[in-house]
């Protein structure tokens, strides 16, 4: 659960306990700079819509998991103390249902479907093949978009948010359609729905 936000107030995560007590979360230092909204893939300079090889974009490998959101921004500092998930290989970056933008290391911004973030995924030198966790707006918002085509295309589960992504500074996420909101979920998609 989140805090009641308004003007002044500091937002905590809550976690509800078996016997349903409620353990406090650490405080969160800044409200104004607490959550960072993932927004939908928007101004984007290039948009590339099928890259067989993604080195052409003048990009090469980065550390995984993947953050692409611009070092100018906040959530991606924030990005960076989300807790890997067993199993899974984290992509963050910014997205809807239908698209992503990476943000590559010259600054430029890309915008593409599942075949571009595939081909990016995979070519990461530490990615084996694992299941994916887009931590990225919107992009399991429809049955058959973005991330239903991304499992197709790759082969894997893919878990995506049904709605705005919000990261908080100490890695807490939730989703829904505003910080003090948080009534959206995970969807998982699995091979054989969309569009390769």
């Amino acid at each position: 659960a989140i805090a009641t936000l308004g003007a002044g107030t500091a937002a905590s995560a809550t976690e509800k306990g078996a016997t349903g007590a409620v353990k406090g979360a650490e405080a969160l230092d800044d409200l104004a700079g607490a959550a960072a909204k993932l927004d939908d893939v928007a101004g984007a300079t290039t948009k590339l819509d099928d890259v067989a090889d993604v080195a052409q974009l003048g990009d090469g490998p980065v550390a995984m998991p993947v953050n692409r959101f611009p070092p100018s921004e906040a959530i991606a500092g924030y990005a960076e103390k989300v807790p890997p998930k067993p199993g899974f290989y984290d992509v963050k970056l910014h997205g809807g249902p239908d698209a992503v933008e990476i943000t590559l290391s010259d600054g430029r911004k890309v915008t593409g479907d599942q075949r571009l973030l595939s081909s990016f995924v995979n070519s990461q030198a530490d990615y084996a093949g694992e299941n994916l966790r887009l931590l990225s707006c919107s992009t399991g918002a429809t049955d058959a978009g973005l991330a239903q085509n991304l499992a197709n295309k790759m082969g894997v589960t893919v878990e995506a948010p049904s709605d705005t992504l919000w990261i908080w500074s100490n890695g807490f996420m939730h989703i829904g359609p505003a910080a003090d909101v948080a009534n959206g979920s995970w969807r998982v998609f699995t091979p054989g729905g969309g569009t390769p």
